[in-house]
């Protein structure tokens, strides 16, 4: 593995290595991100590291909706969920169980006040 520095240059001229359907550059500056390249030339920015004896893939987002600096950032947050061994996938699908069991609540509640006002008219 090779690492460079992210610049805006750099990372606009990094290209899939020929016959490869992806190349992955990493950033000398973040510890775990990495730009990954595809054939057709979409870029995003990922995180990788080892959690639980296991390498760890996560997909930051697309070049160049997020910036070297955001992803950068967001790499540090995610390295310091998986040092403390907190696996970010997990936490990110529990909150999202817990947001949709809250609206479904909010929706069954909605419909027993509905229920009640009708049978009260």
């Amino acid at each position: 593995m090779k690492w460079d520095n992210f610049t805006s240059e750099r990372v606009a001229s990094f290209q899939c290595k020929p016959g490869a359907k992806q190349t992955i550059f990493w950033d000398g500056k973040q510890s775990g991100l990495g730009l990954r390249v595809t054939a057709s030339g979409a870029k995003s920015y990922i995180f990788q590291t080892e959690l639980h004896g296991k390498t760890m893939r996560i997909t930051i987002g697309n070049y160049p909706a997020w910036s070297i600096s955001d992803a950068q950032t967001e790499a540090a947050r995610l390295k310091v969920k998986t040092d403390q061994g907190i696996d970010p996938r997990q936490e990110a699908a529990d909150k999202k169980a817990t947001d949709q069991a809250a609206a479904a609540a909010k929706k069954a509640q909605e419909a027993r006040n509905c229920d009640s006002r009708q049978s009260m008219g």
